[in-house]
């Protein structure tokens, strides 16, 4: 976790508050998205405000969707093959045709994660 949390700080512009180091932050939205809990609760076992416990959920949340498209990336960045489990099952194959689906349906998935994934 300590490499995690000094990678998103270095790379992927998550930074510390004067009150709150990056891995409080980390260990915060780890702890609402394990347990599921609400920004209320969060807020009484950290002891931060409601507004500081969103905010930082937020830039956690941005910093591993940036991460997220480093990370993870096709065998096939050019889509020039079908995936076996696509082409064999007729259900997903009419939707999948040349592999053009599967790069409009990824770019749009990597897209989403950094332009829309924000909780308000």
């Amino acid at each position: 976790m300590l490499s995690l949390c000094n990678d998103l700080e270095t790379h992927h512009g998550l930074k510390p508050s004067r009150r709150m180091n990056v891995i409080e932050k980390m260990v915060m939205f780890l702890f609402t998205i394990a347990v599921g809990t609400s920004n209320n609760e969060v807020h009484e076992r950290f002891q931060h405000s409601g507004e500081t416990v969103s905010r930082c959920f937020k830039e956690v949340l941005k910093s591993l969707c940036l991460f997220a498209v480093e990370v993870i990336k096709p065998i096939d960045p050019q889509f020039m093959s079908t995936p076996r489990e696509i082409t064999m099952n007729p259900r997903y194959m009419p939707h999948f045709k040349a592999g053009h689906a599967i790069h409009v349906c990824v770019g749009r998935i990597g897209r989403q994660c950094t332009r829309y994934a924000y909780f308000s």
